[in-house]
């Protein structure tokens, strides 16, 4: 079995070499890697390409705007899946994988089966180890306890499912920049069906918010509140969605004045610039077809 694992890079330049390093060196298995920046303004590329000449395995693919997590990873999807490869391996930039990793995860994968390893912080403190759907909130709550077993919900930062599979669900929703991509999915998984299990066996470590700046930054406050809202248009009914909105509206509202209080006043044009574009693109069509199905 062929794994394409597929890591979507912006101005990551101090975390190529540690996932590089991590990748190239899982044992037992055959990996085709895509490695998708989105038009880094920093040496994110030179360092990639410095890595894509030394180890074949590693293809280098430029976007020609920053497009998002979820349009990066279909680009990626879609380049592992044309060069032949049988599953694929969602993977974030900050993630660090012992050298057994994708091997313990590829020998708990099944057809209709997804599988996620346990992911912990780097001071060792368990990030996930499973998760659920919150259908009323439109969030995956993430569950500490470690155990092997069924899951509702797992983030895309460390994710295998055969093509097959990722096909006949479609394709990431592109309108979520940067996150509930991994929710949206997981509703969709669900919907159709699928399952996906958390192998004990396999754990990695995450610097969250590594990529964003964390919780706290202005990236993080805008992109989250868009794509929450994104993500409740896309999963929800419509009295589910009005009653969410009543009161994800009143959060955000409270929010801004405690923001507006303590004088960050860049997280209040965050947040509200993260609301009017949320709305602006619900209302658009998502596309969710996927190639090489």
């Amino acid at each position: 079995m062929t794994i394409g694992v597929v890591t979507v890079f912006y101005n990551s330049e101090r975390h190529v070499d540690c996932w590089a390093t991590s990748v190239l060196q899982q044992k037992d298995v055959d990996l085709v890697v895509i490695a998708v920046d989105n038009k880094s303004s920093d040496s994110t590329v030179e360092v990639l390409e410095r890595w894509s000449n030394r180890d074949r395995r590693i293809s280098v693919v430029k976007s020609a705007s920053n497009v998002g997590i979820a349009a990066g990873n279909n680009v990626g999807a879609d380049v592992a899946i044309r060069q032949g490869c049988d599953a694929l391996m969602f993977l974030n930039p900050d993630v660090k994988c012992p050298p057994e990793t994708f091997i313990r995860l590829s020998e708990a994968l099944r057809p209709g089966t997804a599988v996620s390893s346990v992911i912990v912080r780097p001071d060792g403190a368990v990030w996930y180890a499973g998760g659920r759907l919150d259908v009323g909130r439109v969030r995956g709550t993430h569950l500490v306890d470690f155990a092997h077993g069924e899951s509702d919900y797992a983030p895309t930062c460390c994710w295998m499912s055969y093509v097959s599979d990722w096909c006949a669900v479609g394709r990431f929703d592109e309108r979520l920049f940067l996150y509930y991509d991994d929710y949206e999915y997981m509703c969709r998984w669900k919907s159709a069906g699928l399952r996906l299990v958390v192998s004990d066996s396999a754990q990695v470590v995450h610097e969250v918010g590594g990529s964003s700046g964390g919780s706290m930054s202005a990236v993080s406050v805008k992109w989250s509140t868009s794509g929450r809202i994104v993500a409740a248009t896309a999963t929800l009914n419509v009295l589910q969605l009005a009653r969410f909105m009543v009161w994800f509206s009143a959060a955000r509202a409270a929010r801004v004045i405690e923001w507006t209080i303590a004088r960050r006043l860049d997280l209040v044009a965050a947040m509200l610039s993260g609301f009017a574009h949320g709305m602006s693109r619900a209302s658009t069509k998502a596309p969710v077809s996927a190639q090489g199905g």
